[in-house]
């Protein structure tokens, strides 16, 4: 009979044991002569996760990579003028006055930028563009970039980049329209062909 009474305790024990640490957020006050102030108190934990955000657009939204392109044609007086850029042909005829050919060019254009970012600190925007190829005669100093002087800074005067913008405050959306020409005097010393560059720019939390 004592076993039994035992282990009838022991059974208690344990299950007020489980019961306390299930109810481990819950209390309760008394007073045995039923006089006073009684309390009991409860906590709950509120959590609120945010995420570290930078966000950066150049160009059109979307996946797609915008493409700046520029057409840099001789250009032969008094005709046919600036040689095209697209198709052939051969023994077309021309009044060439005998004054040697300038340059015509063409294209490049603006871009939008955009840069936003919830860093405690600040943000930068840095860049690098592939090599043009060997043979190009001329060089990324060449390609010129710009930012009308306000808003969003590019990352160097010109697709060599070599810049870097810092400082870029916190919950401000930082805007610019950057223009791509092309330094046209060192353009006379380009070989013909296509020549392409491709420019990554990172925005980075510091």
């Amino acid at each position: 009979m004592k076993r039994k009474v035992l282990a009838i305790a022991a059974a208690i024990t344990t299950g007020l044991g489980a019961g306390s640490a299930a109810l481990a957020n819950s209390t309760y006050g008394f007073n045995g002569a039923g006089t006073g102030t009684v309390s009991a108190t409860a906590s709950v934990q509120v959590t609120i996760n945010v995420p570290k955000v930078i966000v950066l657009r150049v160009g059109a939204a979307g996946a797609t990579q915008d493409t700046v392109t520029f057409d840099v044609a001789p250009n032969i007086s008094t005709a046919p003028g600036p040689v095209a850029t697209t198709g052939s042909g051969n023994a077309q005829a021309a009044t060439w006055d005998a004054v040697a050919p300038t340059l015509n060019v063409s294209g490049g254009g603006s871009l939008n930028a955009y840069l936003w970012h919830n860093n405690s600190g600040n943000a930068q925007l840095t860049c690098s563009a592939s090599a043009l190829g060997a043979g190009a005669g001329f060089a990324l100093t060449d390609i010129l970039v710009s930012n009308g002087g306000s808003g969003l800074g590019h990352p160097g005067a010109s697709a060599s980049c070599g810049t870097t913008v810092g400082t870029l405050a916190r919950n401000t959306l930082h805007n610019a329209a950057w223009t791509y020409t092309l330094n046209t005097t060192n353009m006379a010393a380009a070989n013909p062909g296509s020549w392409s560059t491709t420019i990554t720019y990172t925005a980075a939390t510091l």
